[in-house]
């Protein structure tokens, strides 16, 4: 019996010295496989989602698919300050959406920005922490362009009202102030 055990343990050893040996190893890095061709038509349209919301400066877009990360005119954004930061981030977010949308790609339609122009500050505001020159009218064309050019469904959630010329395109829903009809994004439970 002892001998019979021996043999069966050799043989578990030498299946579980197979199984470990024929299972591949796993990659150390996920290559991104994104066509050159396809990285260079996001970038022209994250360069013509720029210069529709009249963002000063060139807008030379380079976008690494590596780090996920953009820089226009030679900066990387996170070296941008906050308020362009905001404002790179909503524009890689629409021009996704019309990409995807206009080739027929996987995009759920539509697209959630969180304060992308809150932060903008005027060139002479003291309190821009790094200050970087804006036209004035950056947040007007911002809104006019989700307007005039959709990508989907756009929902803006921001702390101040939008412009006056914008107001009457949109739907505006002020939540949680002194006689609003919502008090928040989501309908509250008794209405559902």
């Amino acid at each position: 019996m002892a001998t019979a055990l021996h043999a069966q343990i050799e043989q578990l050893e030498d299946l579980k010295a197979s199984l470990s040996s024929a299972a591949p190893a796993p990659p150390t890095a996920r290559p991104d496989n994104i066509p050159a061709a396809d990285v260079a038509d996001f970038e022209r349209m994250i360069h013509a989602t720029l210069e529709a919301w009249h963002v000063p400066g060139d807008n030379h877009v380079i976008y690494d698919p590596t780090s996920a990360e953009l820089s226009v005119d030679g900066q990387p954004r996170k070296s941008r300050g906050r308020g362009m930061r905001s404002i790179l981030h909503a524009a890689f977010a629409v021009s996704l959406a019309r990409r995807n949308t206009a080739r027929d790609l996987i995009h759920p339609g539509f697209v959630v920005l969180d304060t992308p122009v809150l932060t903008y500050r005027r060139p002479e505001d003291p309190h821009e922490e790094r200050p970087e020159l804006m036209t004035y009218d950056v947040v007007e064309n911002f809104y006019r362009d989700l307007l005039d050019n959709p990508p989907g469904q756009v929902i803006v959630i921001e702390n101040p009202t939008p412009p006056a010329s914008i107001r009457g395109r949109a739907a505006v829903h002020a939540f949680s102030v002194d006689g609003s009809v919502r008090k928040g994004f989501f309908p509250p439970r008794d209405r559902q």
